[in-house]
């Protein structure tokens, strides 16, 4: 039995923006951060690595600017993202992505070992160790398993939203419990398993947000995956990512997924 966790007493424009906002001291753009995420997707891809290799690692970087006091710049994303690629890898690969791999694979030597080194210590401090955190994926599973959705298009149509969701940096400041109550919203509306009403108020008992909140979240990034085209326009990997995961959505969500091509890995993407 899930116990239900106690309830959020803050909105989600508020929780989000307080998150984001302390890492706009950053001078990381939204636009660079996206196409990192989706530069990541295909390494990740090309590893054979599994997607929670990626929603980890996109954690660690999210909480790793949230909490460092130096500061850093798009140029610095691009090695605080592979670092970050490497210590998520350790938690869920029997064969992790090591640094001397991802200094001659990934970055094709363009980054010195020791600055990949240096940097995972930044991590490690900055985090005080701590590179474990649930992820929205992680919530999706055990969240579906309790709605009978475990199986089929209602779970491969979540994933496949969760994966959009880490390219914004608004939504992905939003707790992962509230993200993936969120998604199912959206993603169980096709699902005859269950009521609408029903399914919010269990998705509100597990994750400990209120039904207002969920829908509000809802719409969000319902709105975020119809206009994913629109706002990043040069992204190319997550139809890869998609394929590779085994996932079969349905015909709206293919109509989107027709319009991405694949490219190679490379470091000179960013």
């Amino acid at each position: 039995m899930i116990r239900r966790p106690p309830r959020s007493t803050h909105c989600i424009s508020s929780a989000a923006s307080d998150v984001y906002k302390r890492q706009e001291r950053h001078g990381i753009t939204r636009e660079f951060r996206a196409k990192m995420v989706d530069w990541m997707v295909e390494v990740v891809n090309k590893a054979e690595c599994s997607s929670q290799t990626l929603f980890l690692a996109v954690s660690i970087i999210d909480r790793f600017l949230h909490s460092s006091k130096a500061t850093y710049k798009n140029s610095n994303l691009h090695l605080i993202g592979v670092v970050s690629m490497t210590l998520a890898s350790k938690f869920d690969e029997v064969q992790g992505m090591d640094i001397a791999f991802m200094h001659s694979q990934v970055v094709h030597k363009k980054v010195s070992e020791k600055e990949m080194a240096d940097c995972e210590m930044n991590i490690f401090e900055d985090l005080s160790f701590a590179l474990l955190a649930p992820t929205e994926l992680e919530f999706i599973e055990v969240f579906a398993e309790s709605l009978g959705e475990a199986q089929g298009n209602v779970l491969a149509q979540a994933q496949y939203i969760a994966t959009l969701n880490l390219h914004s940096a608004e939504i992905a400041a939003v707790k992962p419990s509230l993200r993936a109550a969120a998604n199912l919203l959206v993603s169980t509306k096709e699902s005859l398993a269950l009521h609408p009403r029903q399914t919010l108020r269990k998705l509100s008992f597990m994750s400990g947000a209120s039904e207002e909140e969920i829908e509000r979240m809802a719409e969000i990034i319902e709105q975020h995956r119809k206009d994913f085209k629109k706002l990043y326009p040069k992204l190319k990997n997550t139809i890869n990512y998609v394929q590779r995961c085994g996932i079969c959505l349905h015909n709206s969500v293919f109509q989107l997924l027709e319009l991405f091509t694949t490219y190679p890995v490379s470091y000179t993407h960013l």
